[in-house]
């Protein structure tokens, strides 16, 4: 039997979903929350970090509590690790008068 970890889906909207324990790279992640579903983490992910549940392109929105929190600063696939190397927070965009 393949091992498995968890993590939780906070809103239907959320295109990610949070680690509820680390993740090791290669196993499949059970998505509580709101419905379930499992999906490959393409890398390990610490407790609390972020996991894609959909393909995400270069400049869409990362959606957490149904809300924007971050830009994707490159295509990310599902099940990537999403963090600093691949998205940039929308509250400092919206400081820093990137954005309206």
């Amino acid at each position: 039997m393949q091992q498995k970890a968890r993590a939780l889906r906070i809103n239907l909207r959320d295109n990610v979903a949070i680690a509820l324990e680390d993740i090791p790279a290669g196993v499949g992640v059970l998505i509580e929350g709101l419905d379930r579903e499992v999906v490959i983490a393409l890398h390990s992910i610490p407790f609390a970090h972020k996991i894609a549940l959909s393909s995400i392109k270069r400049g869409e929105l990362i959606l957490k509590y149904g809300v924007p929190i971050a830009f994707a600063l490159a295509d990310i696939p599902i099940g990537e690790w999403i963090h600093e190397h691949n998205a940039k927070s929308y509250h400092e965009a919206r400081r820093g008068g990137e954005i309206p």
